[in-house]
C-alpha cells in the first residue's frame, strides 16, 4: 500500500457496505480504495439483499500459490529469510472472500 489515497478512501476506513453503495450509486464512479475483506463485505451485501444465503470467510496465514503447482515454495537465503528474488509464493496474514449458497437443478 502506498498511503496515497488522495483519490479515495483507505481501505482501513471503511466500516460497512453502505457509504460504499451510495457513493457509487450518486458518482457512477469507482469506489477507491479496497481489500480483499472490503470487497468481500460489499458482495455479501448484494448476495444477501438478493436472497442468496452467504457468508464472508477469513483464513488467517493464507498461502498465496502463484505459479499453480498446488504448493507453497518459500525459499531462504543463507540466514534464514525469504530469499525475495527466488521465491514467487507468498504467505498472507490474512485473506476474505465469500461463501453463498445455492441449489442446483443438476444435483439430487
Amino acid at each position: 500500500w502506498s498511503g496515497d489515497y488522495t483519490y479515495g478512501v483507505a481501505p482501513t476506513s471503511w466500516t460497512g457496505s453502505t457509504d460504499i453503495l451510495l457513493t457509487y450509486a450518486s458518482t457512477k464512479m469507482p469506489v477507491c480504495y479496497a481489500q480483499c475483506w472490503v470487497y468481500a463485505a460489499v458482495f455479501n451485501t448484494f448476495l444477501r439483499c438478493l436472497g442468496i444465503p452467504s457468508r464472508v470467510v477469513t483464513n488467517y496465514f493464507s498461502a498465496h500459490d502463484n505459479d499453480g503447482n498446488l504448493r507453497t515454495d518459500i525459499i531462504l537465503d543463507e540466514n534464514g529469510r525469504v530469499d525475495r528474488n527466488r521465491t514467487r509464493d507468498s504467505i498472507w496474514n490474512y485473506h476474505c472472500w465469500n461463501e453463498c449458497y445455492m441449489s442446483r437443478p443438476d444435483l439430487p
